[in-house]
């Protein structure tokens, strides 16, 4: 009945024991499975002209119809999760460079009293990351928590797939890295006094 449900007890009774309106046949063969159809189907109506053949398929055909809707949901989530994850590639991005941005005029007065680049970059790089980091730690605690909640859709596949989490969490510390970074270029090649008269 599908690969999602438990497979009930079976028991064999013979045909002319209970007859039955419809049946499965199921055959196993080395070659192309449905170059056998005609074949078979020859034979079903040897033994029986009022036996119609239908419904041929592969064994891939039926597991295919059995889980569409299983592929379906993970088409979607798919789909959502790689926007999900440029969303917060941007928000990432965004909110740590206005931050870096918002503290140019610290960095024009550590300038002016003699810091070197070299020092504001880890500055900024120091405290962006670890908002990004903060961040991600408590992302990863919910995404464990609603794959669990999602484990029953899933199939064959790891609700707490490391390789995915490996994955989600390296795009975003680049991203991260990238609007820390880019930001302190900036401020450490301004001249100190620009960047305090902006403020």
């Amino acid at each position: 009945m599908g690969l999602a449900s438990e497979a009930d007890p079976g028991l064999f009774i013979a045909y002319n024991q209970k007859p039955a309106a419809a049946m499965s046949l199921v055959v196993r063969t080395d070659s192309e499975p449905l170059s056998l159809t005609e074949p078979i189907r020859r034979a079903i109506l040897r033994i029986d002209r009022d036996r119609p053949l239908f419904a041929v398929q592969t064994l891939e055909q039926a597991v295919a119809q059995s889980i569409w809707q299983s592929r379906l949901f993970t088409w979607l989530f798919t789909v959502f999760g790689v926007v999900a994850l440029t969303l917060a590639c941007i928000g990432v991005y965004s909110v740590i460079s206005y931050s870096a941005a918002q503290r140019s005029g610290e960095m024009g007065v550590r300038l002016a009293l003699g810091a070197r680049t070299g020092q504001i970059h880890w500055l900024v790089m120091r405290q962006g990351m670890f908002l990004a980091g903060a961040g991600l730690v408590i992302g990863l605690a919910g995404s464990i928590v609603v794959g669990r909640v999602l484990r029953s859709w899933l199939q064959s596949v790891n609700a707490a797939d490391p390789v995915t989490y490996a994955v989600v969490s390296l795009v975003l510390l680049i991203a991260a890295s990238a609007a820390c970074f880019l930001p302190s270029r900036r401020a450490s090649r301004t001249d100190p006094m620009t960047m305090l008269r902006g403020q």
